[in-house]
């Protein structure tokens, strides 16, 4: 991601990093599946590892289910387990009922504002007792 846009993110980055300083495998603006991710966290839980990948969109405009949906492509192709769009403007009705069907989570600008530090770190921890 190029610098500014990086500040309107910055707390996501940091969270990332958080993750990283501890052990986490992460890969900034890389590439998988030929489709370009800002950041592909993987962390490992019971011998496995898993793959959350991060995108952030500027814009003053509300995310379009389209745009959703092709996130939600690339977050399949890519073989990940969540996708992450992060956006500092906010999203559509339709955008945010396409989770119901993708491994896809949804941050706009106001939400990684109000979450705490704490909270965002987590975001980077997958709830994987739930794969016990």
């Amino acid at each position: 991601m190029r610098g500014n846009k990086w500040r309107k993110f910055e707390r996501l980055a940091a969270a990332i990093r958080n993750a990283e300083q501890n052990g986490v495998p992460v890969k900034w603006n890389t590439r998988i599946a030929g489709y370009r991710f800002d950041a592909a966290v993987s962390p490992g839980y019971r011998h496995r590892e898993y793959l959350i990948v991060v995108n952030c969109v500027e814009g003053n405009t509300p995310v379009t289910a389209a745009r959703v949906k092709s996130f939600a492509k690339m977050v399949e192709a890519a073989g990940a387990h969540l996708g992450i769009l992060a956006s500092s403007s906010d999203y559509s009705q339709d955008a945010f009922e396409l989770t119901a069907k993708h491994s896809v989570a949804l941050l706009n600008g106001k939400t990684l504002n109000e979450m705490s530090e704490r909270q965002l770190i987590d975001t980077f921890k997958l709830a994987l007792s739930i794969y016990d």
